[in-house]
């Protein structure tokens, strides 16, 4: 889970599975910081790198980069979650 302002709230087994980065290495730290920039196609110039999208709700998909080198397509889905003060924020 990462919040509205891109920090990684909570990490899970799964997430250190797929990305190859720990628990520790990531909570609490920016999304982008941990995960760097990622392919989002190719144009002609070759990669186009782009940062994760928080900003509004719906699914996406990268390309990740694990710590071993590999690589490895995942899409995340960004939702809107209640606020405090009673309006909608994007979380992700």
């Amino acid at each position: 889970m990462v919040s509205a302002d891109g920090l990684i709230v909570s990490w899970n087994p799964a997430m250190e599975h797929i990305t190859g980065i720990p628990r520790a290495r990531a909570a609490g730290r920016a999304c982008d910081e941990v995960l760097g920039l990622h392919l989002e196609d190719d144009g002609p110039e070759g990669r186009t790198f782009v940062p994760l999208r928080f900003d509004e709700a719906g699914s996406h998909d990268v390309l990740l980069t694990r710590t071993d080198g590999s690589e490895r397509w995942i899409r995340y889905t960004s939702n809107l979650m209640p606020s405090r003060e009673g309006g909608a924020r994007v979380v992700s």
